[in-house]
């Protein structure tokens, strides 16, 4: 419920903003691995196990988080936009 719910409230975003493209853009699958009570809400913990997106998305084989404006979900009633991206370098990490 909570996934559908997600889903509805990232496209009556994209209705008030007049943007349709995100619409079916990305189809994901999961398998509940297990639901964790905290407090009055429950996290949902779960594997990923296919994705779909959509060509237009992508940039030399990677998804382009400015082409795909994802809707972030916050607490209680909360969502989030992205509208800025920064573009920085990984650190390099040595394992030993």
């Amino acid at each position: 419920a909570e996934f559908d719910f997600a889903e509805h409230a990232a496209l009556e975003i994209d209705r008030r903003l007049g943007d349709t493209r995100r619409a079916h853009a990305v189809r994901c699958g999961a398998r509940e691995a297990r639901d964790l009570e905290l407090g009055d809400s429950t996290l949902v913990v779960g594997e990923l196990v296919c994705a779909h997106v959509d060509d237009a998305l992508l940039v030399d084989g990677r998804v382009d988080i400015e082409k795909l404006r994802p809707v972030g979900r916050l607490g209680g009633d909360g969502y989030s936009l992205v509208r800025d991206v920064l573009h920085m370098q990984r650190p390099k990490v040595e394992r030993g």
